[in-house]
């Protein structure tokens, strides 16, 4: 008899071993599934922009005021550094915003590299000294480019745009 219930007390603790071990398993599979699934997601929404539009999302970092005053005048030009053109050293091959009354505003310069890292370069009409400022295109994105009205202010701001 007492062999019986030692023999039953093994088996339940077996099962219950067996259980507590396929359970763990699947919990583990669950957060690797998880982890994996939200990771494809965030790079599914994070948006593609295009130069134009991360020009915007610099010129709000860098001075967000400036932005809105320049678009609402029809004033904001968006162009690409050329070896041709009168610009600080160091800018060569970035892109820029600027106002069509250079003398007075600032100018800003940036460019992205591929690993989503976007370099500011801007002066204001004060000085000559360009400040350098390094943010994620990520950061830019959660700040100025998350909302539906973020994304519609943004797009209509592109669109206003005068190039050079």
């Amino acid at each position: 008899m007492m062999k019986k219930r030692i023999l039953i007390i093994v088996l339940i603790f077996t099962v219950c071993i067996a259980i507590g071990a396929a359970f763990w398993n699947s919990q583990q599979n669950n957060a690797r599934e998880t982890y994996h699934t939200s990771s494809q997601v965030e790079k599914r929404l994070t948006p593609v922009l295009t130069d134009q539009q991360i020009s915007i999302l610099v010129g709000l970092e860098v001075s967000p005021n400036w932005v809105r005053e320049q678009v609402h005048n029809n004033n904001l030009i968006y162009g690409v550094v050329k070896p041709s053109d009168t610009a600080p050293a160091g800018v060569e091959n970035y892109s820029y915003l600027v106002t069509t009354d250079k003398s007075v505003s600032p100018i800003i310069f940036f460019k992205a590299d591929s690993n989503q890292s976007i370099t500011i370069k801007y002066a204001d009409h004060e000085g000559d000294q360009l400040h350098v400022k390094e943010v994620k295109e990520s950061k830019l994105i959660h700040k100025f480019y998350r909302t539906s009205n973020q994304k519609k202010q943004v797009n209509n701001d592109v669109s206003l745009l005068r190039t050079e």
